[in-house]
């Protein structure tokens, strides 16, 4: 298999992935809301896949995927070079509270970390510029988030639901909130 296409296995119950040595193309939302997904392998040769505790790294620079159901860590801390995490990477883990953002994040896609009820707090870096619809939406226990100086945009949904957030720090570079952000913050 040298491609999987876009949204080959969305909403399927896989609770493994092997991506094959020869795959070089991973069609977007590929593996989208597979809740029951515990690991994800990488055969060895791959040049364009790799996994790094537990994630799908593309290229060295695109976090694709987080299985959903891992639950060896609390923490990840997403690597260095990484400079894009992917719509949906971390969407649905409930395991994970705390994750680690390296100052090369520049942007971070649409559902990336959606339903993420174990997440507390947001450290975002100031290189990130680009925060997707629905970024963080449903993270019930998020408290406290800074929105980095170079984001001048908050999209449609970004923070809602998110019942538990208490504190938030906007930039003087915020330019527009977009509908439903902050929708059913209540703390």
């Amino acid at each position: 298999i040298t491609s999987i296409g876009k949204q080959a296995f969305d909403s399927t119950g896989l609770t493994s992935i092997n991506i094959p040595q020869k795959t070089t193309s991973i069609g977007k939302y590929a593996f989208r809301l597979c809740t029951s997904l515990k690991s994800i392998t990488v055969a060895s040769g791959n040049t364009v896949y790799t996994i790094d505790n537990g994630a799908l790294i593309e290229n060295k620079n695109t976090l694709v995927l987080y299985p959903t159901l891992n639950t060896e860590r609390k923490e990840y801390i997403i690597p260095p070079t990484v400079t894009t995490i992917k719509g949906y990477a971390f969407n649905g883990n409930t395991h994970l509270d705390y994750i680690k953002f390296h100052d090369n994040i520049q942007t971070i896609e649409e559902y990336a970390f959606n339903g993420m009820t174990s997440l507390k707090t947001l450290t975002l870096p100031n290189t990130i510029t680009t925060i997707g619809k629905s970024c963080f939406n449903n993270c019930s226990r998020l408290t406290v988030v800074k929105i980095p100086e170079a984001v001048t945009q908050l999209p449609d949904n970004c923070f809602r639901n998110c019942i538990s957030l208490q504190s938030i720090t906007i930039n003087s570079s915020l330019k527009r909130i977009e509908d439903y952000v902050f929708y059913n913050c209540q703390s």
